[in-house]
């Protein structure tokens, strides 16, 4: 995406077997949240090489156990092709 775009679409992926969503703000959730993550969507203008709009999404650890997974965000503006980024993260409940 080389130029600005209005409006913003995001699917965050993550186990949701293993992270329950508590909360979530900044951004509104178009589809709730799935089996697979949550669906997100910022109407405002986005400008090329600036800082996208903030968005938290909270979640708790349903299953208390050492496990290695990674969330995965996937993002699509103006018809243009989706991009993809992923991030490792770790639970580890045992201390």
């Amino acid at each position: 995406m080389g130029h600005d775009e209005q409006g913003l679409d995001v699917f965050v992926s993550f186990p949701t077997d293993r992270l329950e969503v508590t909360s979530y703000e900044g951004w509104d959730v178009n589809e709730g949240i799935g089996a697979e993550g949550i669906r997100c969507t910022q109407n405002h203008l986005i400008v090329h090489e600036e800082a996208w709009p903030t968005s938290k999404i909270h979640t708790r650890v349903i299953k208390s156990e050492y496990h290695s997974d990674g969330l995965d965000v996937y993002a699509e503006a103006g018809g243009h092709a989706e991009v993809h980024a992923g991030q490792p993260f770790l639970i580890d409940t045992s201390t």
